[in-house]
């Protein structure tokens, strides 16, 4: 059984003048599966609706039709609330996503209190120590860290709740080059220890096929190829796409 499937997903944004109603298609009937820790990335230019798809997925916005299956359930609303735990996202400005008046322990505790989990001292290390940060950051706050040390911390919070599928947005995108890479090998190592799912948005040719084993490629809202890591594309817009990419290699950018 897959861990998600997705059905025909459209999403219209509607916009109303003094004169009439207009609507505009921001994703066209997107379908794909995502097997239980097997990591498929979204590529596309900006604009694409890459980050509109990981929000409907995420149930922070609702698509206006299609529908999602999560383990075999349809996912809606109420069954959101009840899988919160199972499905979280890490985002490509991870400082906007942690409260600055909170300090790392407290960040890390919120979302294990929300879901009744332990959530004392040992659990905390626990979760620092599995992103790679050292115990003394527990009393720091978010803008005593680098770039590199806010992006693991969120990805602790995230999967202190155990969750099996995260929603990565553009999460190494505001990273320099090496930090890059130990996040995309933290992630790596995250998925096979813990057999995570992950749906991976990016704009980067390269760092898609570092992580993923499969890509689909985004148009103006549509899936206009699907194809493994070590295809060439064939559509003409994959293909310029794929052109586009830095040479090197994410394991070679030093």
């Amino acid at each position: 059984m897959n861990i998600l499937d997705v059905f025909a997903i459209n999403k219209t944004h509607s916009q109303r003048t003094w004169f009439k109603k207009t609507s505009h298609p921001i994703l066209k009937n997107i379908t794909f599966s995502l097997a239980p820790g097997e990591c498929i990335a979204i590529v596309g230019k900006s604009g694409s609706g890459k980050s509109t798809l990981a929000n409907i997925v995420l149930g922070i916005e609702s698509a206006t039709s299609g529908e999602m299956v999560f383990r075999g359930e349809k996912l809606t609303k109420s069954y959101y609330k009840q899988k919160r735990n199972e499905i979280q996202g890490v985002f490509q400005n991870s400082y906007a996503s942690l409260n600055p008046l909170q300090k790392v322990a407290d960040i890390l505790k919120e979302p294990l209190k929300n879901f009744d989990l332990p959530s004392n001292r040992n659990e905390l290390l626990y979760l620092l120590d599995t992103v790679g940060l050292e115990p003394s950051l527990l009393q720091r706050y978010p803008a005593e860290l680098s770039g590199g040390q806010q992006q693991r911390l969120a990805i602790a919070r995230a999967i202190a709740t155990k969750p099996s599928m995260l929603i990565l947005d553009e999460v190494t995108s505001s990273l320099d080059l090496v930090l890059q890479k130990k996040i995309l090998l933290l992630l790596q190592q995250l998925q096979e220890e813990k057999q995570l799912s992950l749906l991976f948005i990016t704009h980067d040719i390269q760092v898609a096929r570092f992580i993923a084993s499969q890509i689909l490629v985004l148009n103006q809202g549509e899936v206009i190829e699907q194809l493994s890591k070590h295809q060439q594309p064939c559509h003409s817009l994959a293909k310029q796409l794929f052109q586009s990419a830095l040479p090197s290699h994410p394991s070679k950018r030093y």
